[in-house]
């Protein structure tokens, strides 16, 4: 079970209790998972590009980032479910270490099989990308990361 926080009361608390769901709740009562007009779920898994398993939730740039192991989603997500949408899909990047996500900055950072990447706004552009900002300590967490694996 993840779940992103948010301080926001009009923004929907996200959960993911299902491998490729993300279940939000009604906008006004982060407890009522069950209102047809107002709470709901976003079906993730059929936008993956690879892994259809949701491994972590973020936030960056006031967007969902549902991150599987192979690809990461961003969601535009509203107080009115109707107006949520799927804004980007970004394959070959991801996570399979949900404790690994946190946003440093205006940056959102995790760990994958290479080491440490954030997702970041490339220069005037509104375009995601993944960048390489872990580069000088891959070798370090290298060894770390192969324990991880096994």
């Amino acid at each position: 079970h993840l779940e992103i926080p948010t301080s926001d009361p009009n923004l929907h608390i996200d959960s993911v209790d299902e491998a490729d769901l993300v279940r939000f709740s009604a906008a006004t009562d982060p407890f009522d998972w069950t209102s047809p007009d107002d709470a709901g779920f976003l079906a993730v898994g059929v936008q993956a590009s690879g892994s259809e398993v949701v491994r972590a939730l973020g936030k960056y740039n006031n967007q969902l980032v549902v991150l599987m192991q192979d690809n990461i989603q961003l969601w535009a997500v509203d107080p009115d479910p109707a107006r949520n949408a799927l804004t980007q899909v970004i394959g070959d990047i991801g996570t399979s270490l949900s404790k690994t996500v946190a946003n440093i900055g205006t940056e959102l950072v995790f760990l994958t099989a290479a080491g440490f990447r954030s997702l970041g706004q490339q220069e005037a552009t509104t375009n995601v990308r993944d960048t390489d900002i872990g580069s000088p300590v891959d070798v370090p967490v290298q060894e770390s990361i192969d324990r991880l694996a096994e």
